[in-house]
C-alpha cells in the first residue's frame, strides 16, 4: 500500500511539473518583424517543407518557440515556420532594405 502511494505522488508530482513547463512555454512568444523581402512560412522546420503562405518584409509575426535555427511563429490565423534570421526585432528601414539586397 505505501509503495503504490509513493509511486502515485511521484506521478502526480511530474504531472505538475510537465503543465508548469507547458505553460511558461506559451508564455514565450514574442513580436518579431520579417526583415528580408519575401519569406516562406513552412508547414515543418525544414527548407523542402510545403508552402504556407509568403510572408513581406515589416510582416508582424509572434514567435511561438525556437529550436535548431528555425522559429515557430503565428501571422494572421496560420501558424508554421521560418528561419531565424529571416526575423528581427524592428522593422527594416528603407536603406537597411536596399542594403540586403545587395
Amino acid at each position: 500500500m505505501k509503495n503504490q502511494q509513493i509511486k502515485n505522488k511521484k506521478i502526480l508530482q511530474a504531472k505538475i511539473i510537465k503543465k508548469k513547463h507547458t505553460k511558461a512555454a506559451k508564455q514565450t512568444s514574442k513580436t518579431m518583424y520579417i526583415n528580408t523581402e519575401t519569406v516562406n512560412l513552412r508547414s515543418s522546420a525544414d527548407r523542402t517543407s510545403t508552402i504556407v503562405v509568403q510572408l513581406a518584409i515589416n510582416t508582424k509575426v509572434e514567435v511561438v518557440s525556437e529550436e535548431n535555427g528555425w522559429s515557430k511563429i503565428s501571422v494572421n490565423g496560420k501558424e508554421g515556420y521560418v528561419l531565424s534570421s529571416l526575423l528581427s526585432s524592428k522593422k527594416q528601414k528603407h536603406q537597411e532594405v536596399l542594403r540586403n539586397q545587395e
